[in-house]
């Protein structure tokens, strides 16, 4: 892995959309989004309390800079490219220095999704993370029934590597609604989807 990389944060442009990083005129829109419905369900993230958000929003402008430094993940904002606007986030973390691998994690607006945004920032993550940072294995966990993020990561190349069966739990509904009763446990397959360097630059060639 090319530690070069993290001397300083690496920024992107697409036809689209500006890969950047978060900036604390972003986080209206990032609480907004973050706390959306489905991301209670498909990801397990905690809504955020008006009276908690302050908090967040120190802890998040404390906690990213300090791991992209520590070489931990690199939290990306994706932002419409002529507004700016923050509409998501793409993020590579878990990087095992000794195997060059890294997991790949993503989340939009749901008013933006549906246009091809995060396929577009996945496109141009991955090929800078195998070909600079010289990574040879990116991977992600997808929920089972998270098709649509499963359906990114197979338009980017990725292949189905094997599922976790009941791997993690979740608290909340498809609804977003949180199980009140605490003894019950909602069980989750996650299925496990990779990509390796030498087959991205074989189909990217062809």
């Amino acid at each position: 892995m090319n530690r070069d990389c993290f001397k300083s944060f690496p920024v992107f442009q697409t036809d689209r959309l500006n890969i950047r990083a978060f900036r604390e005129d972003d986080f209206c829109e990032y609480t907004e989004w973050h706390n959306g419905d489905i991301l209670y369900y498909m990801m397990g993230i905690h809504y955020v309390e008006k009276d908690d958000i302050e908090c967040f929003r120190r802890l998040f402008f404390k906690n990213v800079p300090r791991m992209f430094q520590t070489k931990e993940s690199i939290v990306w904002c994706v932002a419409e490219k002529n507004s700016d606007k923050c509409i998501g986030k793409i993020e590579l973390f878990r990087f095992d220095m000794n195997s060059n691998s890294a997991e790949i994690g993503y989340c939009l607006s749901k008013s933006e999704r549906g246009k091809g945004y995060i396929t577009e920032a996945v496109k141009k993550i991955i090929d800078w993370a195998f070909n600079i940072l010289d990574l040879n294995r990116i991977y992600s966990h997808v929920l089972d029934e998270n098709t649509n993020s499963a359906n990114v990561l197979l338009r980017c190349g990725f292949q189905l590597e094997g599922v976790l069966r009941e791997n993690i739990t979740t608290k909340y509904t498809k609804n977003g609604e949180v199980i009140k009763n605490s003894k019950v446990k909602n069980y989750k397959d996650e299925r496990i989807y990779g990509l390796i360097k030498s087959k991205y630059n074989l189909t990217k060639s062809t």
